[in-house]
């Protein structure tokens, strides 16, 4: 089965943006409760620029950036508009499986209707695009390498030819590998 990917970058800040366009352009963080302090889940590109990181506290991150907005980070509500995209998907894929915080994954069994693989990936981009989000997809025969190559890799829209997963995977850097051991091995060589 050959299945799709589509990574919406930061889609709970694109989210916002969407609900609220004048915070276009503005440093604003969305905010979670952990262990009773508020840390930052989720970052604009501005406030990305200045400094401010996830996981980071709120105090922490308004000392690098005093003008900083921040809201609630809901994930409830981005489940929820994850949701509503994928359904917006259903004309183009038969099925999707939500991958939160950013992303779907879909059936590309029927991409033969559209004409073909990256016919069907740009054609995901372009409903994501109607609804005010900005993504990259890739399809390939591996779960694993379509979320990787959407979420890290540098094309818009990927194909992965049926057995060349390793091989299209292996230009990018080990970190992008996003399982607990390699995250494991990583803290032991600090890279």
């Amino acid at each position: 089965m050959r299945r799709g990917y589509l990574h919406v970058t930061r889609f709970p800040v694109q989210r916002k943006v969407i609900e609220s366009p004048g915070l276009s352009g503005q440093p604003f963080a969305l905010v979670e409760e952990v262990r009773g302090q508020r840390r930052v889940a989720f970052a604009s590109t501005r406030a990305l620029k200045v400094g401010v990181r996830t996981g980071m506290t709120l105090t922490a991150a308004t000392a690098l950036e005093p003008e900083l907005k921040h809201f609630p980070y809901r994930p409830q509500d981005d489940a929820q508009a994850l949701r509503v995209l994928g359904e917006s998907l259903l004309g183009l894929c038969p099925g999707f499986q939500r991958s939160a915080p950013d992303g779907l994954w879909f059936d590309a069994g029927a991409a033969h209707l559209v004409g073909g693989e990256p016919e069907l990936g740009a054609r995901v981009l372009e409903v994501c695009a109607e609804q005010g989000y900005r993504g990259h997809v890739t399809v390939a025969s591996e779960a694993f390498t379509s979320r990787v190559l959407a979420r890290h890799g540098t094309l818009r829209v990927e194909v992965v030819p049926e057995g060349l997963g390793a091989r299209a995977l292996a230009p990018l850097p080990l970190r992008s590998l996003e399982d607990d051991t390699v995250r494991a091995f990583l803290s032991l060589i600090d890279i």
